[in-house]
């Protein structure tokens, strides 16, 4: 059974000041929901190469948990537009595979 995807339809939840780090991204068909940048050093270089953009790990803006704190707005950015590619099936499989 494939993972539910949470879905939001307003801005409700998204960068909101009390959750800042829980981001919810459109993709092609929808939306989904994960928190970022707080994730485990493993879970980030997982999504960074599911969602096709190994070199961000190396990006010494996104390299350790605090950088990608420190830098927040610049990862948000970058994954936002790397989610939108994506459908929810795909993040929903990107998601069951990393553990996130």
């Amino acid at each position: 059974m494939e993972p539910s995807v949470t879905a939001y339809h307003t801005d409700l939840g998204r960068n909101h000041a009390f959750n800042s780090t829980h981001s919810t991204k459109r993709c092609r068909d929808g939306w989904v929901s994960f928190h970022l940048p707080d994730m485990t050093q493993q879970l980030w270089e997982s999504l960074a190469t599911a969602l096709d953009h190994p070199e961000a790990i190396d990006d010494p803006r996104f390299a350790t948990l605090q950088s990608r704190r420190e830098h927040y707005p610049e990862l948000n950015d970058a994954v936002t537009s790397w989610v939108a590619v994506k459908t929810r099936d795909e993040m929903a499989r990107i998601f069951r595979d990393t553990g996130i």
